[in-house]
């Protein structure tokens, strides 16, 4: 029973279905574990509690979804784009 779980882009060439698949999966490992997700597709970590954007090397925001929706352009400029509105 891992205490971390590491996945860089694990959705980054799935079609819709996986990636669903993918998020159901994490999502019912949340709280069993800590789960680190490097991905750039905002529906890949848009589930998860907390968010760091890292721009040009450093640490540009870390906060919830939700709060970087209202304190980060980046984010919030992202989540326009995407259509995760």
């Amino acid at each position: 029973k891992p205490e971390v779980l590491i996945l860089d882009e694990p959705t980054s060439a799935l079609d819709a279905q996986s990636e669903a698949i993918i998020r159901e999966s994490l999502d019912g490992l949340r709280g069993a574990m800590t789960i680190i997700v490097i991905a750039h597709r905002l529906s890949t970590i848009e589930q998860c509690d907390r968010i760091m954007i890292i721009q040009d090397g450093a640490v540009a925001a870390f906060d919830t979804p939700q709060a970087l929706r209202e304190s980060a352009n980046f984010y919030a400029d992202a989540v326009r784009l995407s259509g995760l509105t």
